[in-house]
C-alpha cells in the first residue's frame, strides 16, 4: 500500500521537545515493531528496542529525535530487551549513531559460549534476527566498556543531576538463562533450525523507571507466564525489591496477550487503575484480541493500542468496495502510531498525547 498524506512526525505539537525537568515515555508501534524512547531529564535519552520507519528506512527513534530537534548525542543508553525481529530492526544503527559513551544493555546470556555458537549458526543460515544482533555484538567487541548486563534488580541508568530518575531491570533471572541454554540445539553445518525458540520471551528484559515520590513506569517487554515460580512473571514479581514504587503507567507485555497477563502485576507492581499502553501485533495472528482489550480496560483508567489494525482496515475496505465499486481506499490511517507520556518532576503534573495509528479506550 503506498504512503499517502504527511507523516505524523510532521505534526507541530509533536515537535515540542521535553523540558529538562520532564520525564517522558514515548512508545511507537506499527503492527510489527516496537520501540520505546525514554527522556530521563536534562536531554538524556534511553532507547529500548527498535524498528524501521518504512518511509525513511531509519530507526523510528532517530526520526523522532530529528523531529523534536535533538542530536543523537543525547542517547545515553540503548536497551535490547530480546532479539526478535520486531524489537531489534535497526538497533545497531542507533548504537552507532549515539553518543561516544553510550551504554548497551543486554541479557547476560551473551556471555555464554553456547549461545554465541548458536548465534554463529544463525549467521550461516542468514537469519534476519541473528544478523542484526551480530552487528550489535561486533560493536561491543570493539567497545567493551559500553556493555551493561541486565538481570534481577539491577540499575541500568541513573540521572545524577536530577536524582529522581533511574531505570532498573527486573529480569532475566539466572534460572531462565540456564533453562534456555539447556534447550539450545546447536546446528550442524547446513542444518536448518528455528532461531525463535518457544521460551525466547522468557529472556525479555522487564524494566521499571522510577520517576518521583513512589511513582514509576513499568515496561513489560514480551515477558510471559509459566507454571514455575523461578521463571517468567512469577519470578519478576517474587523478586521485586521496590515495594515503595508503584507504577502508574504500564507498557503491557507481549502485545496484551493472555500469555503475558498475571493478576499479581496489577496488585503488587502497579498503582490502582494505571494508564496502559499496548503495541499491536499483526503478523502471525493478531494481538491484542478483543477479549484482551476488555480484560486490560477493566483494570485501567485508559488503554492506548498502538499500530495499524490491518484486519479492521481490510474489513472497512471491503465494505467501501461493496457499496461503491469506484471507491479506492488507499490509506485508512497512519502506518505507525505513537503515544507520549510526560511528567513534570517538580509539579508532578502529567499528560498524554497520541499521534498516528492509535486507538484509545477510556473508562
Amino acid at each position: 500500500m503506498p504512503h499517502t498524506g504527511p507523516s505524523f512526525l510532521e505534526n507541530a505539537i509533536l515537535k515540542t521537545p521535553p523540558k529538562n525537568n520532564e520525564i517522558e515515555l514515548t512508545v511507537f508501534g506499527r503492527g510489527f515493531g516496537e520501540c520505546i524512547v525514554l527522556h530521563c531529564g536534562n536531554n538524556e535519552f534511553v532507547i529500548v528496542d527498535s524498528f524501521l520507519n518504512s518511509r525513511t528506512r531509519n530507526p523510528i527513534a532517530l526520526d523522532y529525535l530529528n523531529a523534536i530537534g535533538l542530536s543523537y548525542s543525547s542517547i545515553k543508553e540503548v536497551i535490547i530487551t530480546h532479539w526478535h525481529q520486531d524489537h531489534i530492526s535497526g538497533i545497531s544503527t542507533i548504537i552507532n549513531n549515539a553518543s561516544s559513551n553510550v551504554k548497551v544493555v543486554l541479557s547476560p546470556i551473551v556471555k555464554e559460549q553456547k549461545f554465541n555458537d548458536w548465534l554463529c549458526g544463525g549467521l550461516q543460515m542468514k537469519s534476519t534476527n541473528t544478523k542484526e544482533f551480530e552487528k550489535v555484538m561486533s560493536f561491543i567487541r570493539t567497545n567493551k566498556k559500553c556493555i551493561r548486563f541486565a538481570g534481577q534488580s539491577k540499575r541500568t541508568y541513573s540521572n545524577d543531576e536530577l536524582g529522581n530518575s533511574s531505570i532498573y531491570s527486573l529480569s532475566p533471572q539466572d534460572e531462565e538463562i540456564y533453562s534456555y541454554l539447556n534447550k539450545l540445539i546447536l546446528p550442524e553445518y547446513g542444518q536448518e533450525i528455528s532461531y525463535d525458540l518457544p521460551d525466547d520471551n522468557l529472556l525479555s528484559i522487564v524494566l521499571m523507571m522510577e520517576t518521583k515520590n513512589g511513582d514509576g513506569i513499568l515496561l513489560g517487554g514480551d515477558m510471559e507466564n509459566r507454571d514455575n515460580e523461578s521463571i517468567g512473571w512469577e519470578a519478576v514479581i517474587n523478586n521485586y525489591e521496590y515495594s515503595n514504587i508503584k507504577s502508574s503507567v504500564f507498557k503491557v507485555p507481549h502485545h496484551g496477550s493472555e500469555t503475558g497477563h498475571n493478576e499479581k502485576i496489577w496488585q503488587e507492581l502497579l498503582s490502582p487503575s494505571p494508564t496502559s499502553i499496548i503495541t499491536c501485533f499483526n503478523k502471525s495472528g493478531q494481538l491484542p484480541k478483543e477479549e484482551d482489550i476488555l480484560r486490560i480496560k477493566a483494570l485501567s483508567k485508559a488503554v492506548y493500542i498502538i499500530g495499524k489494525d490491518m484486519k479492521k482496515d481490510k474489513e472497512l475496505m471491503r465494505v467501501a468496495q461493496k457499496r461503491n465499486m469506484n471507491v479506492k481506499v488507499l490509506a485508512i490511517s497512519s502506518e505507525i502510531g505513537m503515544v507520549r507520556y510526560r511528567k513534570n518532576l517538580d509539579s508532578g503534573e502529567s499528560y498524554i498525547q497520541r499521534f498516528g495509528a492509535v486507538r484509545e479506550y477510556l473508562s
